[in-house]
């Protein structure tokens, strides 16, 4: 059963964490590139979903490239307990992501665009310690913060709340994204 459907964000699952500390007994964050995510949308890679209480398998394609691309984290997770987050680091270029490889996509003729930069990112923070002790909801107790550039300087900002700051391209994609934006560099 095949069914062609559009779309205004695509959801990337994060790999959980591992179960073991470090040797000097700390907490294992693992870091991985954005490309290892991508593969649920290759059209090759079969993903499990539970929909209403039913199990089954889907495979995801792209086989078209839009102008913007949006991609949501799921770093979440609840169980009957509590709450938790995902650390696990997915380092996020900020340009030149270059999807041409990626993804099946049909008919694309070589002088077509398929690179993007990256326009918004935002984040989710934890203080030190929250949810160590597994008694506190991630989500209630956290910040968020969000990396702006502004296209006529080519300077990237970061905003949380009121406080406005610069920052460095190269601190964004190290970053705990929940959600990015990407726009399409057309030629």
């Amino acid at each position: 059963d095949e069914k062609d459907l559009n779309f205004l964000y695509l959801t990337l699952d994060v790999p959980p964490t591992p179960l073991f500390k470090d040797t000097q007994g700390g907490n294992i964050v693992p870091q991985i590139p954005l490309f290892d995510v991508l593969t649920k949308y290759n059209g090759v890679r079969l993903t499990d979903t539970v929909r209403a209480g039913v199990q089954s398998r889907r495979r995801y394609v792209i086989t078209k490239l839009p102008k913007f691309l949006v991609f949501h984290f799921a770093r979440f997770s609840k169980n009957n307990f509590t709450a938790e987050k995902n650390p696990t680091i997915v380092h996020i270029p900020v340009k030149d992501l270059e999807l041409k490889d990626q993804f099946a996509l049909e008919g694309i003729a070589s002088q077509e665009a398929t690179k993007y930069d990256l326009l918004a990112n935002a984040c989710h923070d934890l203080p030190a310690g929250l949810d160590k002790d597994g008694r506190k909801e991630p989500l209630q107790h956290g910040t968020y913060r969000v990396h702006v550039k502004q296209q006529s300087s080519d300077q990237w900002y970061e905003i949380q709340d009121l406080h406005v700051s610069e920052t460095m391209p190269q601190l964004i994609g190290l970053s705990e994204s929940l959600l990015t934006i990407y726009q399409r560099r057309d030629a």
